[in-house]
Protein backbone atom coordinates (compact mmCIF):
# COMPACT_ATOMS: atom_id res chain seq x y z
CA UNK A 1 0.00 0.00 0.00
CA UNK A 2 1.29 3.84 -0.86
CA UNK A 3 2.25 5.62 1.89
CA UNK A 4 0.20 9.12 1.90
CA UNK A 5 1.47 11.89 3.04
CA UNK A 6 -0.49 13.86 5.71
CA UNK A 7 -1.32 17.19 3.85
CA UNK A 8 -0.47 19.79 6.48
CA UNK A 9 3.36 19.57 7.58
CA UNK A 10 3.73 19.16 10.95
CA UNK A 11 7.03 20.87 11.39
CA UNK A 12 6.43 24.19 13.80
CA UNK A 13 6.03 27.35 12.28
CA UNK A 14 8.13 30.10 12.97
CA UNK A 15 6.80 33.37 12.72
CA UNK A 16 9.85 35.67 12.73
CA UNK A 17 11.34 34.37 9.93
CA UNK A 18 11.06 36.17 6.68
CA UNK A 19 8.92 33.53 4.96
CA UNK A 20 6.29 34.89 7.05
CA UNK A 21 4.64 37.69 5.43
CA UNK A 22 4.48 35.61 2.43
CA UNK A 23 2.65 33.37 4.38
CA UNK A 24 -0.10 36.07 5.83
CA UNK A 25 0.00 37.60 1.68
CA UNK A 26 -1.25 34.35 0.93
CA UNK A 27 -3.95 33.80 3.03
CA UNK A 28 -5.05 37.23 2.00
CA UNK A 29 -5.22 36.09 -1.51
CA UNK A 30 -7.10 33.07 -0.23
CA UNK A 31 -9.64 34.73 1.60
CA UNK A 32 -10.94 37.18 -0.96
CA UNK A 33 -10.83 34.62 -4.09
CA UNK A 34 -14.32 33.64 -4.93
CA UNK A 35 -14.00 31.44 -7.56
CA UNK A 36 -15.23 34.27 -10.61
CA UNK A 37 -11.59 34.57 -12.05
CA UNK A 38 -8.38 33.11 -12.57
CA UNK A 39 -5.45 34.37 -10.58
CA UNK A 40 -1.69 32.35 -9.68
CA UNK A 41 0.81 33.16 -6.94
CA UNK A 42 4.02 32.12 -7.63
CA UNK A 43 6.30 32.04 -5.01
CA UNK A 44 10.46 30.96 -5.40
CA UNK A 45 13.53 30.79 -3.76
CA UNK A 46 16.87 29.01 -3.50
CA UNK A 47 16.78 25.52 -2.47
CA UNK A 48 16.12 25.24 1.49
CA UNK A 49 14.35 28.42 1.94
CA UNK A 50 11.73 26.79 3.53
CA UNK A 51 8.84 26.75 0.93
CA UNK A 52 7.77 23.18 1.35
CA UNK A 53 6.92 23.85 4.89
CA UNK A 54 5.05 27.32 3.93
CA UNK A 55 3.54 25.48 1.44
CA UNK A 56 1.89 23.18 4.10
CA UNK A 57 1.26 25.64 6.44
CA UNK A 58 -0.57 27.59 4.06
CA UNK A 59 -2.64 24.49 3.40
CA UNK A 60 -3.34 23.70 6.82
CA UNK A 61 -4.19 27.40 7.17
CA UNK A 62 -6.54 27.71 4.23
CA UNK A 63 -8.35 24.34 5.49
CA UNK A 64 -8.90 26.44 9.14
CA UNK A 65 -10.75 28.98 7.06
CA UNK A 66 -13.49 26.48 5.38
CA UNK A 67 -11.87 26.19 2.06
CA UNK A 68 -11.39 23.02 0.10
CA UNK A 69 -7.42 22.59 -0.61
CA UNK A 70 -5.58 20.26 -3.19
CA UNK A 71 -2.22 19.37 -2.32
CA UNK A 72 -0.18 18.71 -5.25
CA UNK A 73 3.01 17.42 -3.31
CA UNK A 74 6.53 16.28 -3.93
CA UNK A 75 5.96 12.82 -3.22
CA UNK A 76 7.07 10.77 -5.80
CA UNK A 77 5.27 7.80 -8.09
CA UNK A 78 5.78 6.57 -10.94
CA UNK A 79 4.78 9.07 -13.75
CA UNK A 80 4.94 12.24 -11.82
CA UNK A 81 6.21 13.90 -14.11
CA UNK A 82 3.21 14.47 -16.12
CA UNK A 83 1.05 16.75 -14.27
CA UNK A 84 -1.87 15.75 -15.20
CA UNK A 85 -0.92 11.78 -13.66
CA UNK A 86 0.24 14.05 -10.45
CA UNK A 87 -3.64 15.70 -10.74
CA UNK A 88 -5.76 12.10 -10.55
CA UNK A 89 -3.02 10.43 -8.36
CA UNK A 90 -3.75 13.45 -5.37
CA UNK A 91 -7.54 13.05 -6.42
CA UNK A 92 -7.50 9.42 -5.46
CA UNK A 93 -8.99 8.08 -9.07
CA UNK A 94 -6.72 7.35 -11.40
CA UNK A 95 -3.46 4.86 -11.50
CA UNK A 96 0.16 6.22 -12.02
CA UNK A 97 0.82 6.45 -15.74
CA UNK A 98 3.52 7.80 -17.53
CA UNK A 99 1.14 9.14 -20.50
CA UNK A 100 0.86 13.21 -20.98
CA UNK A 101 -2.44 14.56 -21.33
CA UNK A 102 -2.27 16.66 -24.63
CA UNK A 103 -6.12 17.86 -24.00
CA UNK A 104 -5.23 19.48 -21.12
CA UNK A 105 -7.86 17.82 -18.53
CA UNK A 106 -9.31 15.08 -19.52
CA UNK A 107 -13.54 14.27 -19.21
CA UNK A 108 -12.80 12.55 -16.06
CA UNK A 109 -10.39 14.63 -14.51
CA UNK A 110 -12.48 18.07 -15.39
CA UNK A 111 -15.59 16.47 -14.44
CA UNK A 112 -14.50 15.83 -10.30
CA UNK A 113 -12.74 18.93 -10.31
CA UNK A 114 -15.76 21.20 -11.45
CA UNK A 115 -18.29 18.74 -8.80
CA UNK A 116 -15.14 19.07 -6.15
CA UNK A 117 -15.09 22.98 -6.85
CA UNK A 118 -11.56 23.38 -4.77
CA UNK A 119 -10.81 26.75 -3.57
CA UNK A 120 -6.85 26.54 -3.64
CA UNK A 121 -4.84 24.29 -5.45
CA UNK A 122 -1.24 24.30 -4.05
CA UNK A 123 1.79 22.51 -6.13
CA UNK A 124 5.14 21.71 -4.81
CA UNK A 125 8.29 21.60 -6.95
CA UNK A 126 6.83 22.70 -10.28
CA UNK A 127 10.27 22.74 -11.77
CA UNK A 128 9.95 18.99 -12.46
CA UNK A 129 6.77 19.53 -14.85
CA UNK A 130 9.36 22.38 -17.04
CA UNK A 131 12.47 20.43 -16.86
CA UNK A 132 10.96 17.25 -18.62
CA UNK A 133 12.21 15.20 -22.00
CA UNK A 134 10.02 15.73 -25.08
CA UNK A 135 7.28 17.09 -25.41
CA UNK A 136 6.43 16.64 -21.91
CA UNK A 137 6.17 20.71 -20.99
CA UNK A 138 3.66 21.42 -23.05
CA UNK A 139 0.91 18.77 -21.60
CA UNK A 140 1.83 20.20 -18.62
CA UNK A 141 1.27 23.57 -19.03
CA UNK A 142 -2.29 22.90 -21.22
CA UNK A 143 -3.28 20.90 -17.64
CA UNK A 144 -2.38 23.60 -15.45
CA UNK A 145 -4.24 26.74 -17.86
CA UNK A 146 -7.10 24.73 -17.92
CA UNK A 147 -7.50 24.32 -13.95
CA UNK A 148 -7.66 28.18 -14.15
CA UNK A 149 -10.28 28.39 -16.84
CA UNK A 150 -12.58 25.90 -15.10
CA UNK A 151 -15.81 27.44 -14.72
CA UNK A 152 -14.99 28.18 -11.00
CA UNK A 153 -11.25 27.78 -10.86
CA UNK A 154 -9.15 27.51 -7.59
CA UNK A 155 -6.81 29.79 -6.88
CA UNK A 156 -3.39 28.62 -8.21
CA UNK A 157 -0.54 28.53 -5.67
CA UNK A 158 2.76 27.01 -6.52
CA UNK A 159 6.58 26.85 -5.52
CA UNK A 160 9.15 25.12 -6.51
CA UNK A 161 12.91 26.75 -7.78
CA UNK A 162 13.35 29.78 -9.75
CA UNK A 163 14.07 28.80 -12.99
CA UNK A 164 10.83 26.80 -13.29
CA UNK A 165 8.27 29.14 -11.37
CA UNK A 166 9.47 31.93 -13.45
CA UNK A 167 8.68 29.75 -16.09
CA UNK A 168 5.02 28.74 -14.90
CA UNK A 169 4.31 32.69 -14.29
CA UNK A 170 5.52 33.63 -17.39
CA UNK A 171 2.97 31.09 -19.28
CA UNK A 172 0.21 32.38 -16.95
CA UNK A 173 1.11 35.76 -17.96
CA UNK A 174 0.77 34.91 -21.47
CA UNK A 175 -2.38 33.08 -21.12
CA UNK A 176 -3.70 36.34 -19.44
CA UNK A 177 -4.02 34.44 -16.40
CA UNK A 178 -2.81 37.53 -13.13
CA UNK A 179 -0.39 35.98 -11.72
CA UNK A 180 1.74 37.13 -8.77
CA UNK A 181 5.84 36.44 -8.41
CA UNK A 182 6.18 36.10 -4.70
CA UNK A 183 10.28 35.44 -3.67
CA UNK A 184 11.30 33.54 -0.46
CA UNK A 185 14.25 36.05 0.77
CA UNK A 186 16.98 34.57 2.93
CA UNK A 187 18.22 36.39 6.06
CA UNK A 188 20.30 38.74 6.87
CA UNK A 189 23.03 37.91 9.56
CA UNK A 190 22.14 40.12 12.87
CA UNK A 191 19.72 39.87 15.71
CA UNK A 192 17.23 39.12 13.89
CA UNK A 193 18.56 35.90 12.87
CA UNK A 194 19.90 35.60 16.40
CA UNK A 195 16.37 35.69 17.47
CA UNK A 196 14.94 33.44 14.66
CA UNK A 197 17.66 30.45 15.95
CA UNK A 198 16.80 30.77 19.26
CA UNK A 199 13.15 30.05 18.22
CA UNK A 200 13.99 27.39 16.25
CA UNK A 201 15.52 25.72 19.33
CA UNK A 202 12.41 26.31 21.73
CA UNK A 203 9.98 25.19 18.75
CA UNK A 204 11.86 22.12 18.15
CA UNK A 205 11.99 22.00 22.22
CA UNK A 206 15.82 21.32 21.59
CA UNK A 207 16.54 23.18 24.92
CA UNK A 208 18.51 26.32 26.40
CA UNK A 209 21.55 24.71 27.31
CA UNK A 210 22.10 23.34 23.60
CA UNK A 211 21.51 26.82 22.36
CA UNK A 212 23.92 28.38 24.80
CA UNK A 213 26.59 26.12 22.56
CA UNK A 214 25.42 27.36 19.64
CA UNK A 215 27.76 28.97 17.44
CA UNK A 216 25.25 31.29 15.25
CA UNK A 217 27.75 32.70 12.69
CA UNK A 218 28.77 28.72 11.94
CA UNK A 219 25.24 28.40 12.07
CA UNK A 220 24.70 31.24 8.98
CA UNK A 221 27.95 30.37 7.10
CA UNK A 222 26.52 26.59 6.42
CA UNK A 223 22.77 27.65 5.43
CA UNK A 224 23.04 31.33 4.31
CA UNK A 225 20.69 32.32 5.99
CA UNK A 226 18.05 30.17 4.09
CA UNK A 227 15.17 29.33 6.82
CA UNK A 228 15.20 25.58 5.81
CA UNK A 229 18.61 25.29 5.75
CA UNK A 230 18.68 27.06 9.32
CA UNK A 231 16.39 24.29 10.72
CA UNK A 232 17.95 21.50 8.77
CA UNK A 233 21.43 22.75 10.57
CA UNK A 234 20.80 23.34 14.13
CA UNK A 235 18.57 20.07 13.48
CA UNK A 236 22.01 18.32 12.28
CA UNK A 237 23.97 19.56 14.98
CA UNK A 238 21.62 18.40 18.31
CA UNK A 239 21.93 15.23 16.61
CA UNK A 240 25.66 15.30 16.97
CA UNK A 241 25.38 16.46 20.37
CA UNK A 242 23.51 13.87 21.22
CA UNK A 243 24.90 10.77 19.58
CA UNK A 244 28.37 11.90 21.44
CA UNK A 245 26.59 12.12 24.79
CA UNK A 246 25.39 8.93 24.43
CA UNK A 247 28.60 7.00 22.35
CA UNK A 248 30.57 8.81 25.94
CA UNK A 249 28.46 6.20 27.75
CA UNK A 250 29.80 3.61 25.77
CA UNK A 251 32.97 0.99 27.30
CA UNK A 252 33.90 0.91 23.75
CA UNK A 253 33.70 4.33 23.28
CA UNK A 254 35.65 4.68 26.53
CA UNK A 255 38.87 2.60 25.44
CA UNK A 256 38.94 4.25 22.44
CA UNK A 257 39.63 7.32 24.02
CA UNK A 258 41.91 6.03 26.90
CA UNK A 259 43.86 4.34 23.70
CA UNK A 260 43.76 7.52 21.61
CA UNK A 261 45.47 9.35 24.16
CA UNK A 262 47.97 6.81 24.50
CA UNK A 263 48.82 7.24 21.22
CA UNK A 264 48.91 10.93 21.49
CA UNK A 265 51.79 11.03 24.45
CA UNK A 266 53.86 8.48 22.36
CA UNK A 267 54.02 10.27 19.12
CA UNK A 268 54.63 13.47 20.82
CA UNK A 269 57.65 11.55 22.50
CA UNK A 270 56.07 12.41 26.28
CA UNK A 271 56.29 9.06 27.34
CA UNK A 272 53.46 7.29 29.53
CA UNK A 273 50.67 9.00 29.85
CA UNK A 274 48.84 9.55 33.33
CA UNK A 275 46.50 6.73 34.72
CA UNK A 276 43.39 6.17 32.74
CA UNK A 277 40.34 8.03 33.77
CA UNK A 278 37.11 6.69 33.46
CA UNK A 279 35.12 9.55 31.04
Amino acid sequence: MRAIRPDVDSSPWIATTCNDPVLRSCLDSIAAHNGTMPQALCITGLSGSGATTLMHRIAGRARRLGKRVLLLDDAPFPGNKYLHAKLLQCLGVGASSSIPCYDGLSTLCAGILELRQYDVLIMEDVQRYKDVEGRGVEPNMATLVAIAHLQRPPLIILSGLTDGVEYHHARFVDAGIPSELKVLQPMKLGDDYDALVGDICRAYSLGEDFLATLDILEVYRESHGRIGLTVRVIQWLELQVRAIARASQSKIYQQLFVENERDEYSDDGIGDPPPATRV
